[in-house]
Formats: structure tokens, C-alpha cells, sequence
């Protein structure tokens, strides 16, 4: 865990984290199947391994670099663990795909608030 899990009920927690497991073991015979990774991925999310979660959908990137919601997904991740620079990339790459307005309103959303998290950093700087 690199994050709180996003579920606070402990049993449903436990249920989430034997599902990963489950899934986990379901990845070594099938390493490559695009859908068990997304599972996998939300999985971890969900019991707060934001950095396993982002392991995965690279790996899906290798797999199929043509994924715009696996890289809307990163750029979301990323955010939330502050690397800002790599959040921007991913973010903006989404747009390269046209996608619906609502996920460039999403995307545009993250990317100004990265714009201020890093004016309040290096207003920090200065200081």
C-alpha cells in the first residue's frame, strides 16, 4: 500500500485483496490478457497500491500502446502520488486520441490543477 485503500470496511477489504491475489494467479498463465491486467489494476487501486496499479497499466502500454483509457488512468495516478511531470504527459497524450468531450473536460481539469499544485511548489521555493 502507497495510498489509504479506497475501501474502509475491512471485510470488504479483505475480499478485494483476495480477489487480487486471485487474479494474480490467474495472470501467470495468461500474462498478456489485456482484461485480467485491468482487473488486477483496479484491484490494487482499490486496496491502495497506486504504484502496483500503475506497474500494470504500463505494462499494458507495452502490450497495446494505442489504449487512451489506460493512459487517462496514469495520468490520474500518477497525480495522485505528486509526479506531476509524468501525470502531465500521460494527461495530455489523451488528447491525441480525440476523445468525448467529457474526458477532455476531465483531462483539462487535471491538468490545471497541476498547474497550480506546481505554482504552489515553487511559490514554496521562493520562500
Amino acid at each position: 500500500q502507497n495510498v489509504t485503500p479506497a475501501i474502509s470496511d475491512p471485510v470488504q477489504l479483505a475480499q478485494a485483496e483476495q480477489k487480487k491475489q486471485e487474479v494474480f494467479k490467474q495472470l501467470f498463465k495468461d500474462p498478456t490478457n489485456l482484461s485480467l491486467l485491468f482487473e488486477y489494476a483496479n484491484l490494487s487501486i482499490l486496496v491502495g497500491d497506486l504504484e502496483g496499479a500503475i506497474g500494470v497499466f504500463e505494462q499494458m502500454l507495452i502490450y497495446d500502446s494505442e489504449l487512451p483509457r489506460i493512459r487517462l488512468e496514469l495520468g490520474v495516478l500518477y497525480f495522485r502520488l505528486g509526479a506531476y511531470a509524468l501525470a502531465n504527459n500521460y494527461l495530455k497524450s489523451v488528447k491525441e486520441y480525440d476523445p468525448p468531450p467529457e474526458v477532455v473536460a476531465k483531462v483539462d481539469g487535471f491538468l490545471d490543477a497541476i498547474v497550480n499544485a506546481e505554482k504552489s511548489i515553487q511559490w514554496q521555493q521562493i520562500q
